[in-house]
């Protein structure tokens, strides 16, 4: 069994975790990642947490914190996490909720459904403070939006952008010669550049959360597994007992 892994990076935690059920992966990424350059941005988000009121700090990216980090000086936003008492912190799956511990935070709330919509339903119980998200460039805007029209002052600016890779990966023909057994897909951007193209894959299609899961079959194809919780830990389970299913 063969699984291909095409996220612009952070494979590694899902090919480690597949491999301990024995799944073989290969990695070829169809997107890339480079820095905004986005220096007031940065600092925006870091007087946001540095201010005396209470604020959310919230990540819904696994490449948010790192590329907002890199816009920063050494340390900076250790430091503000460390000496404030008033950030409550929020992530939209384990992933993210594990980069915040790290950060400092002593607890983090994370979405039921580990995405967008949950988390912001989730919060929409407490009072309307202050939010802090670093982006992506092609991030969806539903939590935006949706703590924005319940009173929470957003402020979220972009640090890295996510484009296509220009050159065709060479697993599009390693995919014509039915070499991989599944696709995950983590984002749906990863989904639109994957279907567009591999418009008819020879594969399962594995999706990591229900956000992606829609993208896929807003493009008219139906995914063959879901994963709800997309930890890597959580995806190597399902798709081995997938695989396992399908051979009895």
């Amino acid at each position: 069994m063969k699984i291909l892994l095409i996220r612009p990076n952070r494979n590694e935690a899902d090919a480690s975790a597949l491999a301990e059920f024995g799944i073989e992966t290969e990695i070829d990424p169809y997107l890339e990642i480079s820095q905004v350059n986005n220096v007031l941005g940065a600092q925006k988000m870091l007087d946001a947490l540095r201010s005396k009121a209470e604020k959310w700090l919230i990540l819904t990216s696994s490449n948010g914190l790192q590329y907002w980090q890199n816009l920063l000086g050494p340390g900076e936003l250790e430091k503000a996490v460390f000496e404030s008492e008033s950030i409550q912190f929020a992530a939209i799956g384990q992933q993210t909720k594990k980069q915040l511990l790290a950060l400092g935070a002593s607890e983090v709330v994370v979405a039921d459904r580990f995405d967008s919509a949950s988390l912001a339903k989730t919060l929409s119980g407490g009072k309307p403070i202050p939010v802090v998200i670093p982006a992506g460039s092609i991030a969806m805007q539903t939590l935006d939006n949706s703590l924005s029209g319940l009173g929470f002052d957003v402020i979220s600016e972009v640090v890295y952008q996510t484009t296509p890779v220009v050159a065709a990966p060479n697993s599009v023909r390693q995919i014509s010669a039915g070499v991989f057994d599944a696709v995950l897909l983590r984002s749906p951007s990863a989904a639109r550049t994957f279907l567009s193209k591999n418009p008819s894959p020879r594969l399962s299609i594995i999706c990591g959360g229900n956000t992606t899961a829609k993208a896929v079959q807003a493009l008219g194809v139906k995914p063959d597994l879901i994963a709800a919780d997309p930890s890597p830990e959580s995806i190597a389970k399902a798709v081995s007992e997938y695989f396992s299913d399908r051979r009895t």
